[in-house]
């Protein structure tokens, strides 16, 4: 426990002095002070624009709109401050793209480019394929010897990430850690907000809208993209390319990571498929080695999965047979047994039956004038006809608690130590199991 609170004062200690290195960045963030500035005093003149243009329409001119003038004495602009400038500029781009000795220069260029390429591919390209022959037909013939057996690069891979990986978790534990507080996150998402000049573009944006529901100016879209730009324009500072780097390899790792999990998921899927097909009894054969245990868990985690899906969808029906009936109380009985003494555990489900019997009995609840579980049998529904055959209350109850007996708890079992993944979403009315292998917070 020591350690663990001594751990935690250390994350504290990391993420402040961290925070506070980001504040004094910020303080030292000279143009994003002036484009605030600038965005407030566009938005201050947008408002009075507005309620001038409400009280004395037709009186006031674009003079004084602070929206449409960009200083470059202060802040230099990507794109030029005038919208004639920048047609020009723009037709001008054009007309070099569609111009012949500009084309052909082109593909001369690229010709040239082509012809280097092919020469280099050429000479390196054979014994590269040479090697990689070789390789693949003496060395990675013999990697693979068994199911479930590691390869030996990966058992590289780890013999070489293994020092990396107490790194690793001890960022992942501080990324959790701030995270689940939710003070480090708001400082955090202010710091890096007034970075990226989010406030003021939110300004100028506001101060946009303002200004032009009276004005119609759509020569005034033009201002607002270039100074959307400058607000932007930390974003492509050269020390901000190990940022875009990192970005874009955490995308990619991302991208990679959801096509796998949809790939398990598909795969999972199709082994439901299959399992769902198959008749009462199945058997495993195979050699020593060949997976049959490990496939047997599999099954038996499908098949409780199924078994699951199918319990919760009979007591959605029972459910909806009897809405008013407080189905919780039911519930709460038999989680209350099962969290107890061992011995007072229910075995089997036969057990769960006769203890609601034996309740029925001595509440004498077949008398009309008496309540189950405060649920009234003379004034509530007590039966439920379906066109087919009819069903009690009590009858329901029986079959609600048998259901909920096999719904929550494990039933796989296996010949080494299983972990099962799953989440309990509990409300008034119901508990619901979600089952997600491949999401679930181990946590």
């Amino acid at each position: 426990m020591k350690r663990m609170k001594i751990h935690l004062k250390a994350y504290d200690v990391v993420i402040i002095v961290l925070l506070s290195l980001l504040a004094i960045y910020t303080g030292f963030q000279i143009t994003s002070h002036l484009l605030l500035v600038n965005s407030a005093k566009a938005l201050i003149d947008s408002i009075v624009y507005y309620f001038r243009s409400i009280f004395s329409p037709g009186t006031i001119g674009d003079e004084g709109v602070s929206f449409l003038i960009i200083d470059e004495n202060i802040i230099k602009s990507v794109l030029p401050i005038d919208f004639k400038v920048f047609g020009y500029r723009f037709l001008s781009f054009f007309e070099l793209l569609v111009n012949p000795d500009n084309i052909g220069s082109a593909w001369a260029a690229f010709l040239v480019f082509l012809k280097d390429l092919l020469m280099i591919l050429m000479i390196i390209l054979p014994p590269m394929l040479l090697i990689f022959g070789i390789y693949r037909y003496f060395v990675l013939k013999n990697y693979h010897k068994g199911v479930q057996e590691e390869s030996k690069p990966l058992k590289k891979l780890k013999k070489w990430r293994k020092p990396f990986d107490k790194f690793v978790l001890l960022l992942k534990n501080l990324f959790f850690y701030w995270k689940d507080s939710k003070v480090y996150v708001v400082i955090t998402f202010i710091l890096v907000g007034y970075n990226l000049n989010i406030l003021s573009m939110l300004m100028l944006l506001f101060a946009w809208y303002l200004y032009f529901i009276f004005s119609i100016n759509f020569l005034s879209i033009y201002h607002l993209a270039v100074r959307l730009l400058l607000c932007l324009s930390p974003l492509f500072r050269s020390y901000f390319i190990p940022l875009w780097v990192i970005g874009i390899i955490a995308l990619v790792i991302y991208l990679k990571i959801k096509a796998g999990y949809m790939t398990l998921h598909k795969l999972l899927e199709r082994d439901i498929d299959i399992v769902d097909s198959t008749g009462v009894s199945l058997m495993l054969v195979g050699g020593p080695g060949a997976g049959k245990g490990s496939c047997g868990v599999i099954i038996q985690i499908i098949m409780e999965y199924l078994l699951r899906s199918k319990a919760n969808a009979l007591m959605m029906e029972i459910r909806l047979e009897f809405p008013e009936f407080p189905w919780r109380e039911i519930e709460i009985i038999i989680e209350n047994r099962m969290s107890g003494p061992k011995e007072k555990q229910f075995k089997n489900k036969v057990q769960v039956e006769y203890h609601f019997h034996s309740y029925f009995e001595k509440e004498r609840v077949w008398e009309e004038k008496k309540t189950i579980f405060g649920y009234s049998l003379k004034t509530k529904k007590k039966l439920y006809w379906d066109s087919l055959k009819q069903e009690t209350i009590l009858e329901a109850i029986l079959d609600y608690a048998q259901l909920y007996y096999i719904y929550p708890y494990r039933l796989t079992v296996g010949n080494f130590s299983l972990r099962i993944d799953k989440q309990v979403e509990l409300n008034e009315c119901h508990a619901r199991m979600t089952f997600d292998p491949f999401h679930t917070d181990p946590r």
